[in-house]
């Protein structure tokens, strides 16, 4: 008798294991792409879950302070009263300072922080005319030195109407030699909003009243100058 379990065709034990393997391992590869493809869906519907949600990002405003806050609620775009504190006071200090030998640096920064209009009546008048010098020229031409400290001005906001107001009373200190001399002087502001992609504080001034801390008899108002 010949040998049959070279032939198995004619060993029925081994067709059968080599049955058993084939569907062993179809059995293995549709588990695998089961798993895989059940995996796949849940981690989508996590990402799609995770993306829909609000964002929460950790905010530093103007006063250093960090904060816990949502990318698409009113409170990220919305100023709170901390941010508007030191955006007035930064500001007011550029703007009011008038200062001979920072005259130019304070009004590029007050100016900057102006909507369109009112920051070209502004730059008009800072800068002047061939037939008239502006402002930064004449405080220049007196070469005096002034501060304002910040933390001692006087800031009060009414935000029940909009634009929302900003009271700013303080005092400038001109440093003369052997003796300083201090003046008094008050802004009203109106401050808008300001896409923050633009604007980092969220914040411009729109109107401008009592000029007179520059120069007596000057004001502007919304943008123009009277």
């Amino acid at each position: 008798m010949g040998d049959t379990t070279s032939n198995p065709t004619r060993n029925p034990n081994l067709l059968r294991a080599i049955w058993d393997g084939h569907a062993h391992r179809a059995a293995l590869w549709r588990a695998l792409c089961l798993g895989s493809a059940a995996i796949t869906a849940l981690a989508l519907f996590l990402s799609l879950r995770l993306l829909n949600r609000p964002r929460e990002v950790i905010r530093i405003g103007c006063d250093g302070i960090p904060q816990l806050v949502r990318l698409d609620t009113e409170q990220y775009t919305e100023p709170n009263e901390r941010e508007m504190q030191a955006f007035v006071r930064l500001w007011t200090v550029a703007y009011a300072r008038g200062d001979s030998f920072s005259a130019v640096n304070d009004a590029v920064h007050a100016a900057r922080y102006m909507v369109p209009e009112l920051r070209d009546v502004y730059r008009r008048r800072m800068r002047g005319s061939p037939e008239a010098p502006g402002l930064v020229a004449q405080l220049e031409a007196v070469r005096r030195r002034t501060e304002i400290d910040p933390n001692q001005l006087s800031v009060e906001f009414d935000r029940q109407v909009y634009p929302w107001l900003a009271r700013v009373r303080g005092e400038r200190r001109v440093l003369r030699e052997g003796q300083t001399e201090v003046q008094p002087f008050a802004l009203d502001l109106r401050l808008v909003r300001a896409p923050r992609e633009q604007v980092l504080e969220g914040l411009l001034i729109q109107e401008v009243r009592d000029l007179d801390v520059v120069r007596a008899g000057a004001d502007v108002v919304s943008g123009a100058a009277r």
